[in-house]
């Protein structure tokens, strides 16, 4: 599902208008907001991660084929974009990596958890806190940049 080029929220890939800031989305959408010939070979946006930022209510971290997004969710009809960069430009880093174990009866499970910094130079762009899998969202970025963005 695409999202609106101005205010962030999720339309209907059909839709002419946004439904919370009335932004038209004919022309340019935000599948096509970086540079043409990537979103030549992009897919249409979809959501390949996302969780709750952990202390913070209504927070998200929302990770597409095309970019990295902190959301307000508050208003679930409404969701807003607190934060957000473009996977081209980025370079994706996870830090402050620890195990957690989880106690299930008889089972044990170990999740790594940890941040993910999405470097644009020297400066974070925007930065996962204490999501799980640090390692697996910055695989998953850089995979798609050899394949959609030509690394």
């Amino acid at each position: 599902m695409p999202f609106c080029p101005q205010c962030g929220t999720k339309v209907e890939a059909e839709a002419r208008f946004c439904p919370k800031c009335g932004k038209e989305l004919r022309g340019p959408t935000v599948n096509e907001q970086t540079t043409e010939s990537v979103h030549e070979q992009a897919s249409p946006e979809q959501v390949l991660f996302e969780c709750e930022a952990s202390g913070q209510n209504n927070v998200s971290y929302v990770l597409t084929n095309l970019r990295a997004l902190i959301m307000n969710k508050q208003d679930r009809n409404n969701p807003f974009v607190i934060s957000q960069c473009d996977l081209t430009q980025i370079v994706p880093l996870a830090q402050n990596k620890h195990k957690v174990r989880h106690d299930h009866g008889d089972q044990q499970t170990e999740i790594i958890y940890g941040d993910v910094s999405f470097m644009k130079g020297a400066s974070a762009a925007t930065i996962f806190y204490g999501v799980p899998g640090p390692d697996d969202i910055v695989n998953t970025v850089n995979q798609l940049k050899k394949s959609y963005f030509l690394d």
